[in-house]
Parts: C-alpha cells; structure tokens; sequence
C-alpha cells in the first residue's frame, strides 16, 4: 500500500474542514459555560435550604414584592437607615414566585442575576475588543465565583449579589468609552442595580457613570442620541421607587442616609493605611477572590492590616498592562487600564473613610477589580501575541473552570449570613416544628425583636418559615427597617408575641416556652447556670467586673480568659468546665408573650 501522502489536496481540505469543526465547536464556549453554571445551580437546589439572618431579611423583603408593602428602598443597613433600592427584591421574587415562595427561589434568582451578567459582559467584551479579551475576562471572573467556597453563584446577600453586575458594569463604561454607545443602558441598569443592592459600590459606580458622560459629551449628538434616551428610560424605572419613597410620609430615606454620612460618628474612619492596605491585599496573591481570605465567621475577622502574599503585584500587573497597550498604541486597552486604575484609586479613599472595622463583605468590590488588574494584563499580552491557536486554548480554559465551578458549587453548603454557623439551619428547622404545633394557625403572632445580635439570624429565619407554614406573623411600624414593610400591621400589637431569646438564660421547665433547642442535658444545663452564678458574683464581689463580664457574656470556650484576668488556682477548674459546657453550645429558645389584653389568673 503507497504511503500517504500528508501534503495531498484532499488531505488538506480534511485538516481544514477539521480545524473548522473544531473552530465552530470552541466558538459555543459561552454556551457551554451557561449550561454547566445551571446544572451548578441545580445542583444547589438538592436539599432543602433555610435562610437566616440577612438571607431571611432578603427573602422578606422579596416576599413582599406585589404586596401591599411592596418595598421602595433596599435592605436594612443597621444603622438607622437603608439601602437605596429594591431592584434587587423585584428580581429575586420572579424566581420566588415561580417556585411557590420557597426560599430557594432566592438562589435561583441569584444564580439568575450572576450568570445574565457574566453573560452580557462577555458580549460586551467581544463587541469592544476580542473573543480571547471576553475568554480571559470571564474565566477571571469565574475563578472568583470558584475561591468564594462555591457559594458565590448563588448567594444572594446583596454585598455579593451584585458583585457581577458591578463588572458588567465596569466594562461597559469601557465600551462607551470606546465608541460603543450601545452599551450606556447597560451602565445605567448594571450601575444603579449595584448601588441600590449595596452603599458599598456608590463611589466606585459614580466614577463609571462620570466617566461615561465625558465619553458621551465628547461623542457626535446624531449617534449618541438613541443610547442616552434609553439610558434615560432605564434610569426612570431604576430609580422610580426610590423617589417614590421620598413623597411618602415617613419614610425618606434617601434623607436618612445623608444625615447619616454628613453627622459626626462615634466610630473613627479606617485611615489611609488601612484603605490601601486593603487594595495592596486585594491586588496581590492573597487576594479574596483567589480564596485566600478567611471571611466572616462567628469570631469577628475583619480587616487586620495584613498585606498577605505578593501585596500589589496586580498593580505592577496593570502597570505592565499599560506599558505595552502604549506601546501597541492600542487605545482601547489604554483606556481599560486607565478606568480599573481609577477604580483603585477610589478603593483607598472609600475604604479610608468607612467608619468602623473593614469586613470582608464592604471591599468585596474591591476584589473584582483586582482581579481585572490581572486579567488586563493577559489581555494586554494575548492581544499582542495574535497566535490563532490560543484563541481556541482560552475557550476550553473558560469551560474547564466552568465545570470547576459546577463541582465546586455541588459540593459545598448553601450560602450563610454573617454570623451564622452550619448548625443553625438545623436549629431553626427544629424551633419551628416545635413551634408550630403549638401554635394556632387561626390567629396572628407578632415578632418581639430581641437585644442581641444574634437573635436576628433566629428572628429572621424563624419569621419566614412560620410565613411558608401558613402562619399570620407580623410586625409593628417601628420594626420597619429591620423586618420591612411587607410584615408591618400595627394591630398585630394586640397580638401574641414571639420572642427568640439566645441565649437562654432559664430553665426549660419556664412558662411560655414554645420551642427550646439546647445541646446540653437538663443536668449540664443546672451545672451551666450553677458554675455561671458562682463565678459571676465572685469575680464581683472581687471587684474583677471585667471577668465578670467575661463570664456573663462569652458563650464559648473563651470565658477561661476570666482566668487569666483574675487568675486564682481554686477557680480555674470550675473556668475549664464552665468553658467544656459553653463551647457544646448555646440553648436557644421561642416564648409566647401573652397579649397586651389578654386576662391574666381568673
């Protein structure tokens, strides 16, 4: 048989019938992407979820979406005031609605909100720039949905429901800037969406928006012209609610939230050390959205002054980017790298000027534009290079970290609110069983908001399942801004209360108690409250009042720090047992409170 031969014409026209196939197969990258990030977000929806804390708040609020207190403001910022709008509500509550108002229609309508972003940025990359620009751009951003303990595609916590809008955002100032008019409805619908979710991403929005008016002004009037009405238009409807909110009586809180930041404040700023270092961190190789942070937990961890790994080195990364997109006079990059720079530059004065600690969640912003610093660059490279084959390379790149995410997403928990510890669903879940057998579904319940700060994340998530049982549970007026509008009626004063008390402090023998979830015994329960009282009234009568504090307040094993600020050998066996009994947990308990009216004794 004559040996092939691989120059022949017909073998040509198969290697590019071939290569075209291949081609064809690659350029449905995105598709692809899409696909796999649904079966994520199936896959999220297996097993039953319960929303507590700030995620039970949202679901309230999305709740009352086409109800008689449909919101015109956004969430609860804990502070006298709330955030600006409720797009976010309006969203989330077409998938809740859709799936019978459970609260998993939240992640969906998260994931929703996140993959319709990613997808419309990538366009918007591909229109301005190149398919290898939106291929690199999108696995960047993919990566940070990966790092964030595969929660981030479906979380629906308005700091990070927004986090790919906020790039959709950022890129579409870019588009503009570069001629693409189109692209200024996106800005204003993506922009105002991140601002009214969170207060966090008003500086940095409002530069975007500043930039793409200079952009807009110096374009001709003939081409602009279709672009700034629609963009007017969607402005109207963004904002409309807001402004709605500002004629009706008490309410206002557009006003509240400009006392609030123009009043002297008790809380002293972060500095300018503390706000760049958090944009030294968040552009270096221990940045939050390559997974390095730690994050929120039950333990307060906010900013710490550490620059982790390689602090900044994504600056560098820009600057280079800047340096051959200069020198390619390449425009359209320069301008790129001149929009993610000022974002930098805004990151540090906004952070500078929060007042009080720097979580995690308040420069999570931040993040996305560190990771455009290095995406940028590669950008900037990958561009220069113009090798055909790596265009085909950076597809399946995106859709290998797509399926990453898909796996990731699978095996993690649901998303949790800030405080909240993986055993609490599990105790909601319990307190509301017990709960509503004893309660009467024909009659109204009001929630009694408790003093502390954890009670909200039991208040919130036992609030809304009593609501998906069927129950009438409400609140008054003056628990507006926590609970929304959705549950307020005033009459519900002259209803029973409910009241999450954690921790619980008495017996489980105590009048009233509807539900009580305790990991301790009834015996370690008397030994708790036993060790607790003795050790209490000695350290006072010592005049040891900060051990005393210690000991009344910590409900971990950290109440044996009372040992080593009043140290004494007879207490410290009692301090490591009292600490054993605290760490197994905290009991936390529901209590009917009786109606105002209700007869007491005969």
């Amino acid at each position: 048989m004559p040996e092939q031969d691989y120059a022949s014409p017909m073998h040509s026209v198969h290697a590019v019938t071939s290569g075209r196939r291949l081609s064809r197969l690659s350029g449905r990258w995105l598709q692809f992407c899409v696909a796999l990030l649904i079966v994520a977000t199936a896959l999220q929806l297996r097993h039953a979820w319960v929303a507590l804390g700030d995620n039970a708040l949202m679901q309230m609020w999305t709740d009352a979406v086409g109800g008689r207190g449909t919101p015109l403001v956004g969430g609860d910022a804990r502070l006298g005031w709330n955030h600006l709008g409720p797009w976010a509500f309006y969203l989330l509550a077409i998938p809740y609605r859709l799936l019978g108002g459970s609260s998993r229609g939240l992640l969906v309508g998260a994931a929703a909100i996140n993959i319709t972003s990613l997808v419309v940025a990538t366009r918007c990359i591909r229109a301005t720039l190149s398919d290898r620009a939106a291929a690199i751009v999108t696995g960047g951003a993919l990566v940070l949905m990966l790092t964030a303990q595969g929660t981030r595609l479906v979380d629906p916590w308005n700091p990070y429901i927004a986090l790919m809008p906020f790039l959709l955002a950022v890129v579409s100032c870019w588009a503009v800037c570069c001629g693409q008019w189109r692209w200024l409805p996106w800005l204003l619908g993506a922009g105002s969406f991140c601002v009214q979710s969170h207060i966090v991403f008003g500086p940095p929005t409002a530069v975007l928006f500043a930039v793409a008016f200079v952009a807009i002004r110096r374009g001709p009037f003939e081409q602009t012209r279709r672009s700034i009405s629609l963009a007017g238009i969607v402005a109207l409807f963004a904002w409309l609610p807001p402004a709605i909110d500002m004629v009706l009586p008490h309410r206002h809180n557009v006003l509240r939230v400009g006392r609030f930041f123009t009043s002297d404040s008790p809380d002293g700023q972060a500095g300018l050390r503390a706000g760049l270092g958090v944009v030294l961190r968040e552009t270096g190789l221990g940045a939050s959205w390559l997974g390095s942070h730690p994050g929120l937990t039950w333990q307060r961890q906010a900013f710490d002054g550490g620059l982790g790994f390689g602090p900044g080195l994504g600056i560098v990364a820009l600057a280079a980017a800047g340096v051959l997109a200069w020198r390619a006079r390449n425009r359209r990059l320069c301008g790129l790298v001149a929009i993610v720079a000022a974002l930098l530059a805004v990151g540090v004065v906004e952070l500078a000027s929060t007042r009080g600690d720097l979580y995690p969640y308040l420069f999570a912003w931040v993040g996305v534009v560190g990771m455009l610093c290095w995406m940028t660059l590669l950008v900037a490279i990958v561009e220069l290079l113009r090798v055909p084959t790596i265009t085909d390379a950076l597809r399946g790149g995106v859709v290998l970290v797509s399926l990453l995410v898909t796996i990731g997403t699978a095996r993690s928990a649901h998303p949790r609110s800030p405080l909240e510890r993986p055993q609490d669903a599990g105790i909601v879940a319990q307190l509301t069983r017990a709960t509503t057998a004893r309660l009467d579904p024909r009659r109204q319940y009001r929630i009694v908001h408790g003093f502390d700060s954890y009670n909200s994340i039991y208040e919130h998530g036992l609030a809304m399942q009593l609501v998906e049982h069927g129950f009438d549970v409400k609140v008054t007026s003056d628990l507006s801004v926590l609970f929304g509008w959705g549950l307020v009626d005033n009459r519900s004063a002259n209803a029973p209360g409910l009241s999450v008390i954690a921790p619980f402090k008495g017996l489980p023998s105590t009048n009233g108690i509807l539900a009580l979830n305790d990991p301790l015994t009834p015996a370690e329960r008397l030994e708790e409250i036993r060790l607790t009282i003795l050790l209490d009234a000695a350290y006072r009568a010592e005049g040891h009042l900060d051990a005393a504090d210690v000991i009344e307040h910590d409900q971990d094993s950290s109440v044996e720090l009372a040992g080593f600020l009043a140290p004494s050998d007879i207490r410290q066996p009692m301090l490591h047992r009292l600490a054993v009994l605290r760490g197994r947990g905290r009991p936390v308990a529901v209590v009917l409170i009786p109606a105002p009216n209700a007869a007491i004794g005969p």
